[in-house]
C-alpha cells in the first residue's frame, strides 16, 4: 500500500514555478516506487497556481492503481481543477476524492469539475469543504453530480450556499440514485432554507445520513425539517447539532416522530429530549443524551400518545352516549357526572396540553 506526501521545501523564498517544479521532482522520485500507488496526497501550498496542478496531472496518468487522491488548501484555479477533474476521470479505480479549501476554483471551476467527475466510473465519497463554492456554484456542482454513477457521500460543508443555494442543491441531488450521506454543515441556510431542503430529500431513496450542523436552524426549523424527513425512506441520522435547539424545538421533533412513527429514522443528534420531557411535561427522563436516551422519550411519547388517543376516544362516547338526556340525579351516572368529563379532560391536557385532538 504505497503513497506520498510531497517533502518539505528547503527554501520559503522559491518562486510558483520553482515550488512547482519542487513538487513534481518530488512526485517522479517517489512514483519510481511503481505504478501499485493506491493513495497520493499532496500539499496544498506545494501546488500554488495552475502550473502546478498542470504537474500533478502529467504525472496522474502514470497511477492506474490510484484509489485516493488528495489536493487540499492549494492555490489553483478554475483551469487547473478542471485539468486534474479531466484526469481523474480516467482513473478507473479512484474512490476518494480530497478537493477542501481550494478557494480560489470559483463557481464556475466547479461546474467543470463537476461535469468532469460525474464520469468517474468509481467515485464513491467526494469532499469540497470551505472551498467558497456559493449558492450558484453549489447548484451547478450537484446538477452534474446527481450523474456520478457510483457517488455516496459528498462534504460541501463551509461553502457560504445559504438557504436558496442549499434547496437548489437537495432538489438536484434527490436524484442521485446511491447518495448515502450528505453533509451542509456550516451554510447559513436558516429555517426556511432547511424546510425547503428537507421536502427535497425526503424523496431520496438512498440517503441514510443528513449533517445540518450550525446552520441557524432553530426550534421552528428543526421541527420543520423532522416533520418532512420522517418519511425519507432510507433515511436513519439527522445531524442538526450546534443550531440552538430548545425544549420547544425538542417538543416539535418528538411528536413529529411520535405522530407518524418513520420507517428508517432513529437518531437525531443535536436535539436534547430528555431536557424537553423534564421541563415541559414533569416526567422523569435520562441525564445522558445518548441514542438510548432518545428511543427510550420516544417510546415514553408514543405510550401516553395512544394513551390521550383512547381517553379523548372515551371522552367522545360519553358525551354522546344516549344516557346523557336520561332525568334524574347525575352523581352516581357516569355518562352524566361531569366529574368523570373533567378528570378524563384534564388527564388528557396534562399530557399534551397544546395539542390538538385528531
Amino acid at each position: 500500500m504505497a503513497h506520498y506526501w510531497p517533502e518539505d521545501s528547503d527554501s520559503a523564498d522559491e518562486s510558483a514555478e520553482d515550488t512547482a517544479a519542487t513538487a513534481a521532482e518530488g512526485m517522479r522520485r517517489r512514483l519510481q516506487e511503481g505504478p501499485a500507488l493506491q493513495f497520493l496526497y499532496v500539499r496544498g501550498e506545494d501546488i500554488v497556481d495552475d502550473a502546478g496542478a498542470a504537474a500533478v496531472v502529467r504525472e496522474l496518468r502514470r497511477l492506474p492503481g490510484l484509489q485516493s487522491f488528495g489536493l487540499v488548501k492549494s492555490g489553483i484555479g478554475a483551469a487547473g481543477a478542471a485539468a486534474v477533474a479531466r484526469e481523474l476521470r480516467n482513473a478507473l479505480n479512484l474512490q476518494i476524492l480530497f478537493l477542501d479549501g481550494n478557494r480560489n476554483i470559483g463557481a464556475a471551476g466547479m461546474e467543470a469539475v463537476a461535469r468532469e467527475l460525474r464520469h468517474a466510473p468509481s467515485l464513491q465519497t467526494l469532499y469540497l469543504s470551505c472551498s467558497d463554492i456559493g449558492a450558484a456554484g453549489a447548484e451547478a456542482l450537484a446538477r452534474e453530480l446527481r450523474h456520478a454513477p457510483s457517488l455516496q457521500s459528498l462534504y460541501l460543508g463551509l461553502n457560504d450556499i445559504g438557504g436558496a443555494g442549499a434547496g437548489a442543491v437537495a432538489r438536484e441531488l434527490r436524484h442521485a440514485p446511491n447518495l448515502l450521506s450528505l453533509d451542509l454543515s456550516g451554510n447559513n441556510i436558516g429555517a426556511a432554507g432547511v424546510e425547503t431542503v428537507a421536502r427535497e430529500l425526503r424523496h431520496a431513496p438512498s440517503l441514510e445520513l443528513l449533517r445540518l450542523r450550525a446552520n441557524h436552524i432553530g426550534d421552528a426549523g428543526a421541527g420543520a425539517a423532522v416533520r418532512e424527513l420522517r418519511h425519507a425512506p432510507s433515511l436513519h441520522t439527522i445531524d442538526l447539532d450546534n443550531n440552538r435547539i430548545g425544549a420547544a424545538g425538542a417538543e416539535a421533533v418528538a411528536l413529529a416522530l411520535v405522530e407518524a412513527p418513520p420507517p428508517a429514522l432513529r437518531n437525531v443528534w443535536g436535539v436534547n429530549f430528555a431536557e424537553f420531557v423534564r421541563r415541559q411535561l414533569h416526567w422523569p427522563a435520562p441525564r445522558t443524551h445518548t441514542e438510548a436516551s432518545q428511543a427510550a422519550v420516544l417510546d415514553k411519547l408514543r405510550m401516553h400518545m395512544q394513551m390521550r388517543r383512547r381517553a379523548v376516544a372515551l371522552l367522545i362516547c360519553l358525551r354522546a352516549h344516549p344516557a346523557r338526556r336520561a332525568a334524574g340525579p347525575a352523581w352516581d351516572d357516569i355518562y352524566r357526572n361531569q366529574d368523570v368529563a373533567r378528570n378524563i379532560a384534564e388527564f388528557v391536557s396534562a399530557l399534551f396540553a397544546r395539542r390538538p385532538c385528531h
